[in-house]
Order: structure tokens, then C-alpha cells, then sequence
């Protein structure tokens, strides 16, 4: 059964006599023990599903399941004692009482829950462990690193036990080492708990570790690509991709968005590169990976034998794009949209001419 499940969710502000929809019938479903991120550009609507799926902000309009149980209706007062059972919440900026040792930290939502104090000791002492701090309990949050902060963080989450766990920019505050490392944790964390993990990020690296990345653009989910069935498919494949399998997927895509503006959409960037296929300056999300970087890389000459042309200029008119003469390029990795010219510009393919 889904942890989650919304259906044609929509929210709205309204300044002055306008209406502004941050979010325009979001529908999602998320099962137990996945690891996703919600990516997309400011004003795209993350923060307001954030909110919703937090129980923050009450449902406006649809629905909102959470295990199995309607809380679209729920009143403040449920939807509080929600937070406070079933979702953990992780923020960019740790939110820890600088006068509060690790374990005090750590034990505060058990101290919402009724918890007596020995067991709150025993469960917030347990958890810090596993995270690697049990050296550290009696320490205030201003004598460790933000990396062990962001830990803590993590351990007063988790020793609620919740089913959800969102985070919101959890590594904004960290170097590129520490970053990493809690990305590894979340996925530690999501083995070893089966807990479902939901990133609201900016950072494509970090969207790129998890399984699942989704993309908001204007209140819309704009692209919802299965990063582990791509490396499935790239497996099964050995690392080249048949787009002929794949062509009446492109086309449906294409039909279902008319009048969407350009954006450059995160996109993973595992062991293959994938991308989105513009059609009239429309750049639209292909979940199928492009072409494997594992594969030995191809020189000039061999791309030019292969795709049949004369000089490296001329495979701007060929559907192959400038930029990708530097890396191997599979015969079935032009553009799979029939009589179309395209030129490659980072993770688009856009219009040539």
C-alpha cells in the first residue's frame, strides 16, 4: 500500500483580486521505503507541496492519503498530532536549542509524545549511536561540526519512528565531503528503517542519489523519472539504449505537453546521461538514458565513420549536437523524434538553425 497518495491536489493565494495557483492539481503517489527529491526552479511550487505533505498547510482542494487514512479534512489539531507520530521533519538549518546537549536535542519530540524520561534517555542514546555520535552525547550543538549537527538533526527525527521523513535543503549548510556523507546516511537510513525519504532540494547532486526525481515547474509535476529503473535498463542493455522500443513513449510525451515554456530541467547523471527533447524551443523530459559515459570513449574519427560524415561541423545537421563529439555516441543515440534537428546543449537538446 502507498504511504502516500495524492489526488489532484491544487492550492492557491490570492493578492488582491488575483488568484495565484501555486500548485495545479498535483496528483502523486509514493510508496513505503522510497527515496525521492523534488527538484524545480523557485516559484515552481516545492515549498507549497513540501508544506501539504508535512501537514503544514491544510489540503484547499483533492485529496491527501497518508497510510491509508484521508487527512485531507483533518482540523489543525489532527493534523498536528499527525506530525508529531507519523512524519520527521530535517531542515537546512539543523533547528537545534544551542543550550540543549545531543541527547536533550534528540529526545525533544518524545517529550511531545508523553514519553517517560528514562525510556526518551534510552531511545535518543540508541539513535545518536547508530549515527556515529555515541561519543558525543552530553556535547551543546556549538562543539561539533555542521556535518554532525545536520546528524542530529537526523537522530531527533528518526527516534520518532516516523513512516516519512522530509527534508528540505538538508545539505545547503555543508562542504561537498560533508554533503556526501549525510546523502550516504539517507540511504543508510532509508535501508535500514524502511522509511520514506522526500528531498525538496535545488542541488542536482543530490537529487542524483536518489531513486526517484521529481520536477516541478509552474505548480505541475513537469517530469517524474525512476532513476533505478535507468540503471536497470542500462544493465540489461549493457550500457546502449534501443530507442526504437521506445519511440511511441517520446511521442506521447511530446502530445502531452503544447505550450510548456523552456526550462532546464535536473535530470540524473548516474552512469548514463539522460535528457528532455524540445520540441518548437519546448524542451520536454525523456525518462530514457541517452547514452552510457562507462563505455570507452570514442575519438573524432570514430564518430565521424560511424554517423557517416565528413567533418565534426556537419553534425549539427545530423541530430547528433556539437557538444557530443567528445564522448562515445551508440548509433541509436540521435534524436529519436522523426525529421527533427537538434543541437545538444548540456542536458537539452534544442532546435538547430
Amino acid at each position: 500500500m502507498p504511504v502516500i497518495e495524492l489526488k489532484k491536489i491544487s492550492k492557491s493565494y490570492k493578492s488582491g483580486k488575483e488568484e495565484f495557483f501555486a500548485l495545479k492539481n498535483i496528483s502523486l503517489t509514493i510508496e513505503q521505503g522510497e527515496y525521492l527529491s523534488i527538484v524545480g526552479t523557485s516559484g515552481s511550487g516545492k515549498s507549497t507541496l513540501m508544506n501539504i505533505l508535512g501537514c503544514l498547510d491544510p489540503v484547499q482542494s483533492g485529496q491527501y492519503i497518508l497510510n491509508g487514512k484521508n487527512i485531507s479534512q483533518y482540523s489543525e489539531t489532527d493534523l498536528a498530532k499527525v506530525r508529531n507520530e507519523e512524519i520527521g521533519f530535517i531542515f537546512q538549518s539543523y533547528n537545534l536549542l544551542p543550550k540543549k546537549t545531543l541527547i536533550e536535542n534528540t529526545e525533544l519530540p518524545l517529550i511531545y509524545k508523553n514519553i517517560k524520561k528514562k525510556k526518551r534517555r534510552e531511545l535518543s542514546i540508541d539513535i545518536l549511536t547508530i549515527l556515529g555520535l555515541g561519543d558525543r552525547l552530553n556535547h551543546l550543538p556549538g562543539g561539533i561540526s555542521g556535518g554532525q549537527r545536520q546528524r542530529v538533526a537526523i537522530a531527533r527525527c528518526l527516534v520518532n519512528n516516523p513512516k516519512v521523513i522530509l527534508a528540505d535543503e538538508p545539505t545547503g549548510n555543508l562542504d561537498s565531503v560533508t554533503q556526501l556523507e549525510i546523502i550516504e546516511l539517507f540511504r543508510e537510513v532509508k535501508e535500514k528503517f524502511d522509511t520514506t525519504i522526500i528531498i525538496v532540494t535545488h542541488d542536482e547532486e543530490v537529487a542524483n542519489f536518489s531513486d526517484r526525481v521529481i520536477t516541478l515547474f509552474d505548480g505541475k509535476i513537469y517530469a517524474d523519472i525512476n532513476i533505478t529503473a535507468h540503471e536497470s535498463a542500462i544493465e540489461a542493455n549493457q550500457g546502449v539504449y534501443n530507442y526504437d522500443e521506445k519511440n511511441e513513449y517520446v511521442e506521447e510525451i511530446l502530445n502531452n505537453f503544447q505550450s510548456t515554456p523552456a526550462i532546464s530541467v535536473p535530470l540524473p547523471q548516474h552512469n548514463y546521461l539522460s535528457s528532455a527533447v524540445p520540441i518548437h524551443e519546448r524542451p520536454v523530459p525523456i525518462d530514457v538514458p541517452i547514452f552510457c559515459t562507462e563505455e570507452k570513449k570514442d575519438t573524432d574519427k570514430d564518430i565521424l565513420e560511424k554517423n557517416n560524415i565528413e567533418n565534426i561541423e556537419s553534425l549539427i545537421d545530423n541530430d547528433i549536437g556539437k557538444e557530443q563529439n567528445q564522448t562515445n555516441i551508440p548509433n541509436n543515440s540521435v534524436c529519436p523524434v522523426k525529421a527533427a534537428k537538434y543541437v545538444r546543449k548540456g542536458n537539452l537538446f534544442i532546435p538547430a538553425g
